[in-house]
């Protein structure tokens, strides 16, 4: 059995504000970035997202509106991820704020996943595994 969760590690009040303001940071700027995507699906859907199809039938001709589907799912993948990283860039904001309100040597004991959540240890993100955002 794990001991793991049982572990408490120390940080200063100054450590996890210089934390949380860089991972709101990052997820300000992966929010704009997804704000970027949305804006490109969206115009693209708005130039050519919509086509009209004729078909002859029997006594004329019938319309059909096609929508092309991989633009709405990347347009529907742009507003979750925008609002994902958003959301997250403020509470990591209220946190740095909290943090900083605090003498900064006051000492903190953080579990495992507090440092996780802070990303004190570092280490790789899986976005940035999957993207070559820069």
């Amino acid at each position: 059995m794990s001991k793991r969760k049982d572990h408490t590690f120390r940080f200063t009040a100054k450590q996890i504000t210089e934390a949380a303001a860089g991972e709101a940071k990052h997820h300000d700027a992966r929010a704009a970035w997804w704000n970027g995507e949305f804006e490109k699906a969206a115009a693209e859907a708005k130039t050519k997202g919509v086509d009209v199809r004729h078909f002859q039938v029997s006594g004329g001709q019938r319309a059909q509106i096609v929508i092309d589907t991989t633009l709405q799912e990347r347009i529907n993948e742009a507003e979750r991820k925008r609002s994902d990283h958003q959301q997250k860039a403020e509470r990591y904001k209220v946190d740095a704020a909290a943090y900083a309100s605090q003498p900064e040597t006051q000492d903190y004991q953080l579990d495992s996943d507090d440092v996780m959540y802070f990303r004190l240890a570092g280490g790789t993100r899986d976005e940035d595994k999957a993207t070559a955002f820069v």
